[in-house]
């Protein structure tokens, strides 16, 4: 449970190792280079979203909340909770499509609607040419975020042009890897069994329904 014991914390909500999933990786990525750079001024904490009500990960304490993606409920009493603990000095979002429940992920409505904290939503992924349902929901999204993140040039400009969002609204940031050293393939290769071989690669976790 989230207490209103610890000092000022930036929270963060997406989903969060050992949950498989890409987005967990990098929010968690993300965290630790929060709290290199700002620990223990500002703290990072996390509400992780399960997939359901049923779903068991083992955290690790820097997860405060567990919050059940497929209960609309549960997101208002959430921020019903974050509403209530003075720790909590800003929400950040990782927003990403079939994370959140609901159509186009609209359950995140709510809690944009009730929480009275400062929220900064990041977009993973923002689609070209909506239908109307989809416009809406991300249409409301950016009216309650304070303000909003993308990772690419492109999507300033699907966001201002296919749904009304001002581009000063929207902040471009780089998504970025972790630290790693840049060395040659040959030795790679040769421990994988690929030498002479060419490989392609991909960023992001695989899984069977991404075709």
């Amino acid at each position: 449970m989230i207490t209103g014991d610890e000092e000022s914390s930036i929270l963060f909500v997406g989903t969060y190792p050992p949950r498989e999933c890409g987005l967990a990786t990098f929010t968690d990525d993300l965290i630790t280079a929060m709290n290199k750079r700002f620990n223990p001024a500002l703290k990072s904490r996390i509400i992780a979203l399960n997939e359901n009500p049923t779903s068991i990960y083992n955290y690790n304490n820097k997860v405060k909340y567990e919050m059940p993606a497929t209960e609309l409920e549960s997101y208002v009493n959430t921020a019903k909770k974050l509403n209530k603990d003075d720790s909590i000095k800003i929400i950040n979002i990782q927003h990403e499509f079939g994370i959140f429940g609901g159509t186009w992920g609209n359950y995140l409505v709510p809690f944009l609607q009730v929480i009275e904290k400062p929220v900064i939503v990041t977009f993973h992924s923002v689609l070209p040419n909506p239908d109307p349902t989809l416009k809406k929901t991300i249409g409301i999204i950016a009216k309650e975020a304070h303000s909003l993140i993308v990772m690419n040039k492109a999507s300033v400009s699907v966001l201002e042009c296919d749904y009304n969002i001002p581009a000063s609204k929207v902040k471009f940031i780089p998504h970025g890897i972790p630290h790693t050293p840049f060395e040659p393939s040959i030795k790679a290769k040769r421990e994988l069994g690929l030498t002479g071989k060419t490989v392609l690669s991909t960023f992001g976790l695989l899984s069977q329904n991404k075709g």
